[in-house]
């Protein structure tokens, strides 16, 4: 028989058990939106540092740990690449005085990407490197030379055969200098765009595969500086992030013609916001209903609203906890967004509501030397 004085001391251990951090900490650990398996993300930086190139970061969510697994392939430089649609396959830009793309191969047995080409010469300083949406071909824009070009992959192994390229030219009373920073396919692969940030330009280009045809089909302000633009997933639209204006531009994408009407543009800082500042990336959700963008200097992660007829409105800026947030990325459930901040070497995850697209402070930070690129992954 369990007397009244031992039934006490029990009653008063679970309530100490209740009370303390660990079972606490269990307890909010069990909430649905902690569960379910790791999400990983690769990152690139610049090498100069302690940096060996490609690395794969994993964040657990029921035990709230966003590791550093290590270098995945090393690489010079790869401040920004691009997976194929299996992320078995991987080529990256060496951002160097005549750069050059390296490309590497899932290697199941060792967790690793396995070396396998390198195409010198391409540039100087490429930037930005895409598949077209059939994955036959990959384009590179590079900001010192001002020039994009194009390579058809050749074979199985994916060997890269330059099969086009445009120059960017100086403009104006001033002349002032090509930096080509982006090229992109719209979904259907009908037509690809180029942005020249040192001529504020946007351009058109069409491949039919037999000629390489290239038209500006929008001009932005002057001093715009337009460096990135995001492709809506379901409605023919892009919107172009401007640099050093830190605007967003809206523009229609006319299916025939390719050509691009503007229908939208607005400041994407917060008023009266001083200093100098610039723009950095921009990405969609899954939906299309919110975009992202950060902006450096002022080091904010910025969301906007986007209706059904492609305005877009501001619905929250938020410290990106860190100095220049250069690039960011959603996680592949969309439930967390991570920021690459490349001066205070540190990557910061967000969680992520997807009802309203707010972003929410974790506390949960990892370290890493020049983060300049970020991307979701999922192991093959």
């Amino acid at each position: 028989m369990i007397n009244a004085k031992f039934f006490c001391r029990i009653k008063l251990t679970l309530a100490w058990l209740l009370s303390s951090s660990i079972f606490a900490s269990t307890a909010v650990f069990a909430s649905s939106d902690e569960q379910g398996p790791p999400v990983h993300f690769l990152t690139g930086s610049y090498t100069a540092g302690s940096s060996e190139g490609i690395n794969l970061f994993t964040y657990t969510p029921h035990l709230k740990t966003f590791e550093n697994k290590g270098t995945v392939a090393v690489s010079k430089n790869p401040s920004y690449f691009a997976l194929n649609f299996s992320h078995t396959r991987l080529y990256a830009v060496d951002e160097s005085a005549n750069g050059a793309i390296n490309q590497f191969i899932w290697h199941t047995p060792t967790q690793q990407f396995k070396y396998r080409q390198r195409v010198s010469n391409v540039g100087d300083g490429p930037c930005y490197i895409a598949f077209n949406p059939a994955e036959t071909q990959v384009a590179i824009a590079n900001y010192g030379s001002g020039d994009v070009n194009v390579f058809e992959i050749a074979d199985r192994r994916g060997k890269l055969k330059k099969i086009a390229n445009f120059q960017g030219k100086a403009r104006g009373k001033k002349e002032e200098t090509s930096h080509m920073h982006f090229y992109n396919w719209e979904s259907t692969g009908q037509f690809a765009y180029s942005i020249d940030l040192g001529t504020d330009s946007v351009y058109l280009h069409k491949d039919d595969g037999f000629r390489f045809e290239t038209e500006k089909t929008l001009s932005m302000l002057s001093g715009d500086g337009p460096r990135h633009l995001a492709f809506h997933p379901h409605k023919n639209r892009v919107y172009i992030l401007n640099e050093l204006s830190n605007t967003l531009v809206g523009a229609d994408i006319n299916m025939e013609t390719g050509q691009l009407k503007a229908f939208q543009r607005i400041n994407a800082l917060p008023k009266n916001t001083e200093g100098k500042n610039y723009a950095a990336a921009i990405k969609f959700s899954k939906d299309g209903r919110y975009l992202y963008i950060t902006m450096r200097g002022v080091n904010l992660v910025s969301v906007f609203k986007v209706d059904n007829e492609g305005y877009a409105t501001v619905i929250q800026h938020i410290s990106s906890f860190g100095d220049w947030p250069r690039d960011f990325a959603l996680s592949e459930d969309e439930k967390y967004l991570v920021v690459a901040n490349q001066k205070s070497n540190n990557l910061v995850l967000f969680k992520r509501n997807s009802d309203t697209g707010i972003l929410s402070k974790t506390d949960i930070v990892a370290q890493l030397d020049s983060p300049t690129f970020v991307t979701p992954f999922t192991k093959p």
